[in-house]
């Protein structure tokens, strides 16, 4: 699909690494439509797959090789702050009927698993910490 080439500022090159080459036969997202560095060694590549599911894909660059990847619903998707959980929401298909949907918000963690939400009745993001009194943060959940 790709080959990720990370750079020194003068332009060096460090390293490429080859992402889901065709004859892998990987099947998951269509094409990369983002990248984000989450750490100081990896990144997240992320593409849809259809209209409603996305797949995040950490690559750890230094080890040359994908590590692990996500199936989530739309482009809702977060790295802890070290870069080695994720919080998101859970993959559920375009065409599942409104009122059979139980929308999943899941943290990739040691002990739990998957936490699921039915956020239609209550705001899961109301129970997590807020940073500076704003916006909701993951920070200290990580730490536990």
């Amino acid at each position: 699909m790709a080959v990720l080439v990370t750079m020194r500022p003068d332009g060096t090159l460090l390293r490429q690494v080859p992402f889901r080459p065709a004859e892998a036969h990987v099947s998951g997202m269509r094409f990369i439509e983002g990248l984000e560095w989450i750490s100081d060694r990896d990144i997240v590549v992320y593409g849809s797959l259809n209209p409603s599911t996305v797949e995040y894909a950490v690559v750890d660059l230094q080890a040359g090789k994908e590590v692990r990847s996500h199936l989530v619903d739309g482009y809702r998707w977060a790295a802890s702050p070290d870069g080695s959980h994720a919080a998101y929401a859970g993959y559920l298909p375009h065409f599942t009927p409104e009122a059979e949907r139980r929308p999943q918000l899941c943290f990739d963690r040691p002990r739990v698993r998957v936490v699921c939400v039915d956020q239609r009745r209550s705001n899961p993001l109301r129970a997590l910490p807020r940073r500076h009194g704003g916006a909701p943060s993951l920070d200290s959940w990580w730490r536990r």
